[in-house]
């Protein structure tokens, strides 16, 4: 907290609470004027209705969303089970929040503009391992993982938590979406955390990310 205190500004991943132009730039760009079994395998056509005529939720237009738009709902459905809806109950927030109250200046490491184009510039086939991916999660298997990594988090276990991430990297379409989707923007949040580090002005930035 004195950290946050002493910061001139506040660096999160995406402003996801007041970027309401980002939000409604999602909500389209999730949208496809396709079928869902146009664009993704009869395999993984067959796999996600069945999931969601059994297990729901019901109201998802999932015919007519891109296959990371509707991978992305599923996930985050089946994470903010697993950690009981506390989902707004993160570290990232609760800055936010609170830089929010104090107006302190706010920073994003990326936008979400930045990351809804970077998910809507996946291939096809990586969108399809994405969404059949998301699909055969079981709440169980999720709420195990969000545990495991709260775990290793709170025990500061980085050798186990990184094993973790890259466990699924298994096969190609593993290993290229994992390249797309986390490695390149890791590497471009460092880069952009170093121009912090040498700001000549010497200001503090109390960066946050989840």
């Amino acid at each position: 907290i004195k950290s946050y205190e002493k910061a001139d500004y506040l660096v999160v991943e995406a402003n996801v609470n007041t970027d309401y132009t980002g939000l409604q730039y999602l909500q389209q760009k999730m949208m496809s004027d396709k079928n869902l079994s146009e664009l993704v395998s009869s395999e993984t056509y067959k796999i996600v209705m069945e999931e969601l005529s059994s297990v729901g939720p019901e109201g998802i237009p999932a015919e007519n969303m891109k296959p990371w738009g509707l991978a992305m709902t599923i996930e985050s459905l089946k994470m903010q089970r697993a950690i009981k809806g506390s989902i707004n109950k993160g570290i990232d927030n609760y800055f936010f929040l609170k830089a929010m109250i104090s107006n302190k200046p706010i920073l994003e490491l990326e936008g979400l503009k930045f990351q809804v184009d970077l998910f809507d510039s996946l291939p096809l086939n990586i969108q399809d391992y994405y969404l059949r991916s998301a699909t055969i999660l079981t709440y169980k298997q999720a709420e195990d993982i969000m545990n495991f990594y709260f775990k290793c988090i709170k025990e500061g276990d980085d050798k186990n938590l990184y094993a973790a991430l890259n466990a699924n990297n298994r096969d190609a379409l593993a290993k290229e979406f994992n390249k797309l989707v986390i490695t390149n923007r890791n590497s471009g949040m460092v880069s952009k955390i170093e121009s912090y580090l040498a700001d000549k002005e010497n200001k503090i930035y109390f960066v946050v990310a989840g």
